[in-house]
């Protein structure tokens, strides 16, 4: 296994189709979804349950509520497969082409990617959003000081995480 596509939810049920279609479209085949429901109360966990009989890739994980988003987070990363990291939050979408081309540009496991565009409220591209970093401490100042885990999209090499 390659990737690891990790997406939490908490009552997405509006938006979390679009998301995992949008995960389930990549050209790049060979990756587990990690899907974490975080204690919904709407329908959101019936979605993730139908969705994860269709394909074998989604991994469905249900959790009581927890205190915030950073649990969830080291909890994908504790139990991902990949050589690679990637989230999608629930309410966002992801281009069909999106782990192959970062995959493309990372094969040698030092670069941590970032982009994505800047759209408006009524879908107008406002520009691209584009991150690199080719070193461990370029990437933990970034952590600490701009947070950029965030960005849809991120791919972010799991050797990263043991150093």
């Amino acid at each position: 296994m390659k990737v690891t596509i990790f997406t939490s939810c908490y009552n997405q049920a509006p938006y979390i189709k679009d998301c995992i279609e949008s995960v389930l479209c990549q050209t790049h085949t060979d990756f587990e979804y990690l899907l974490i429901d975080d204690g919904s109360t709407d329908n959101t966990k019936d979605i993730i349950k139908e969705y994860s009989k269709r394909d074998k890739r989604i991994k469905p994980i249900f959790l009581s509520k927890y205190p915030n988003i950073g649990s969830v987070l080291n909890l994908s990363i504790s139990i991902m497969k990949g050589d690679y990291w990637v989230w999608v939050p629930s309410d966002d979408l992801i281009l069909p082409s999106l782990v192959e081309k970062k995959l493309k540009i990372s094969d040698d496991n030092t670069i941590i990617l970032g982009c994505g565009d800047k759209i408006d409220k009524d879908s107008k591209f406002l520009g691209a959003i584009k991150f690199f970093w080719d070193n461990n401490s370029d990437f933990i100042n970034r952590v600490w000081n701009d947070c950029f885990i965030g960005m849809t999209g991120v791919m972010i090499p799991y050797a990263l995480f043991n150093r």
